[in-house]
């Protein structure tokens, strides 16, 4: 009986093993930046929700209670926003109700007043507007004299388009 010697070469060359690596490091390196990308919208669109429930609290507790209720808001990379009846300077020497950003890359980049006030006769408030915003973008939180309270942002596409709701 005799024995063949069959020369079937398995496996990949170095070539080929190179070239599936570039690619597949290509792929990732594109993945994890928009995954990124991903995870700051997120955690603006967060603080964002964060704040709207605040803010919605507040209002509605002016409107049940018919009391005037004043949002204080502090500008800057700590920001926060406090319900006071006296005028706050700094976040952590406020005596009532805050909140602030679960994040530390949000922060909060303009405001048209430095407070908002919602008035328990008919829910309406006084017009304000302020944005927040980190690497992913901006948002804008819109409060009319009506007491509506919108969201509006021109960098991310979920939103609303802010042309027809904030003046520039």
């Amino acid at each position: 009986m005799a024995y063949k010697y069959i020369n079937n070469k398995n496996g990949f060359t170095l070539l080929e093993v190179m070239i599936a690596m570039i690619i597949i490091s290509i792929s990732l390196s594109w993945g994890l930046y928009y995954w990124g990308e991903y995870q700051s919208r997120l955690r603006l669109q967060s603080s964002v929700h964060n704040v709207l429930s605040f803010m919605e609290r507040q209002q509605a507790l002016a409107n049940y209670l018919n009391q005037d209720r004043t949002l204080w808001l502090m500008v800057g990379q700590h920001w926060c926003l406090v319900s006071s009846i006296t005028k706050v300077t700094d976040c952590n020497e406020s005596d009532g109700e805050l909140v602030n950003s679960p994040h530390e890359d949000v922060f909060l980049s303009f405001s048209t007043a430095d407070r908002i006030d919602f008035y328990g006769i008919r829910n309406t408030a006084m017009p304000a507007s302020f944005t927040l915003a980190n690497s992913a973008g901006e948002i804008s939180v819109v409060i009319s004299g009506r007491g509506r309270i919108r969201t509006c942002s021109n960098t991310i596409n979920q939103l609303p388009n802010c042309e027809g709701i904030k003046n520039p």
